[in-house]
């Protein structure tokens, strides 16, 4: 299983990449000496190239990746809301989607290592099982027409970023 603090590490690394990289790419040039010019024109080729290189595989693994970190990140909501929680049924539900987080951030745990294998084939399955358990979340709170979700629109944006992760994902085992 890999270190939920690792990842977090290496996307905020990622993030702070891109953001330097979107920066570099916008550069107002036109104020600038001719060799501060020519280093960023540079700079701009060699994020280019490097976008060029890059491969539908390591796009799916990116989107894999942003799943399990809205997942840590919900899951760690549902923790906040279980310690203050004090209604019985609201109370059990959320711990019920709180057992299905769990379970969804190991399958996008046992993914992402999958990656190494090119196991698309497992990443599929495992991707498609955890985009099950936001919606197994939701369930517990329709079960009563007194009570609405907390989760919600957490569950929501869960489920579409599976949904856009398994049609990466496809692309990626199409290209193998």
């Amino acid at each position: 299983m890999l270190e939920k603090s690792y990842i977090i590490h290496v996307e905020k690394a990622s993030l702070e990449k891109l953001k330097e990289e979107e920066r570099i790419m916008m550069m107002d040039t036109s104020g600038m000496s001719p060799m501060q010019q020519e280093y960023y024109y540079q700079r701009q080729m060699e994020i280019i190239e490097s976008r060029r290189k890059s491969n539908i595989s390591d796009v799916a693994n990116i989107a894999v990746k942003v799943a399990y970190l809205n997942a840590t990140d919900t899951q760690e909501h549902v923790k906040e809301l279980l310690s203050t929680e004090t209604e019985a049924f609201v109370h059990q539900s959320l711990m019920d989607c709180s057992a299905n987080y769990d379970d969804a951030i190991g399958n996008f745990e046992d993914s992402m290592a999958a990656f190494e294998s090119k196991g698309y084939d497992h990443i599929q399955t495992l991707v498609a099982a955890a985009m099950v358990d936001p919606q197994t979340c939701e369930d517990y709170f329709n079960e009563s027409p007194d009570h609405t979700s907390p989760l919600t629109s957490r569950n929501t944006i869960l489920v579409k970023l599976c949904s856009n992760a398994l049609a990466i994902v496809k692309l990626a085992a199409a290209e193998k």
